[in-house]
């Protein structure tokens, strides 16, 4: 009794982590509201089919100021990908970002901040030792002086050693066309895999402005334009669960000639 007892109670556990277990909203903190322009955050509701998730407007949620459509959290999610997708296929600008990328890298590499701050630590002792010997020269010595002379002569031996061991570690420069590679293997992802997807928009996206029919999509490059996509038909999801474009396909915007025809260089 007591051995299925307890496992009905392992069980109970189980289910209650699974129903507690994180939904990922990947457009969290780059969704904004085309009305108010106020971000739009994940929510959820229960509709005909159980439980449905989907990105609402913060100011039609909280302070009902705003009638923007809230919109189902797959369908725009899958979007977004999608054209994330499409524009690093056609994106000239890779390269120079990946350029950029690596410059970047090795400029930091090259101040090495570790060392600079041993050689700062080293720059205060020399100083405190000068000191001393200042004093010293004057006729100022002590028991004190003698154990702070000692404390800092060790202190120098250490730092030496630290300094000397810093210097031999080497950091391979980052190169420009790995960069480049890597930024092009995105265009295989698993569209499934909410948090790769979630990497490759933090990544690539710097904002999403959403309409009831259309987004603007803003990406990390070096101007300010903008892509723009039609949406199929949308309607609020708090009133109606429309179907949701497939998840690997990208189909429905290659289609429509809003991403490769018209690229954003």
């Amino acid at each position: 009794m007591f051995d299925r007892v307890n496992k009905s109670l392992q069980t109970g556990k189980r289910t209650a982590a699974q129903k507690k277990a994180p939904v990922p909203f990947i457009l969290s903190g780059k969704l904004v509201c085309g009305k108010c322009k106020a971000n739009m955050t994940g929510d959820s509701g229960t509709g005909r089919n159980g439980i449905h998730y989907y990105y609402k407007c913060v100011n039609r949620k909280r302070k009902h100021t705003c009638d923007k459509k809230s919109v189902e959290k797959d369908y725009i999610e899958n979007y977004v990908v999608c054209a994330v997708k499409e524009f690093l296929k056609h994106n000239r600008q890779l390269k120079e970002l990946s350029q950029a990328v690596a410059d970047i890298f090795n400029e930091y590499i090259g101040k090495d901040m570790v060392l600079n701050s041993l050689n700062a630590q080293m720059k205060e002792i020399d100083r405190q030792l000068n000191n001393l010997a200042n004093a010293v020269a004057n006729g100022i010595f002590s028991k004190t002086t003698n154990q702070k002379l000692n404390e800092l002569e060790q202190e120098k031996e250490d730092l030496e050693i630290k300094i000397a061991r810093q210097k031999a570690k080497t950091i391979t420069p980052l190169d420009a066309d790995k960069v480049y590679n890597w930024f092009l293997s995105f265009q295989n992802i698993d569209t499934t895999d909410k948090l790769a997807c979630k990497r490759m928009i933090d990544m690539f996206v710097n904002k999403i402005v959403l309409y009831d029919d259309y987004f603007d999509i803003y990406f990390n490059t070096s101007d300010d334009e903008n892509k723009n996509i039609k949406l199929d038909n949308l309607e609020d999801f708090e009133e109606i669960e429309k179907e949701q474009p497939s998840g690997s396909d990208c189909s429905h915007l290659v289609r429509s000639g809003d991403i490769s025809t018209n690229p954003v260089y």
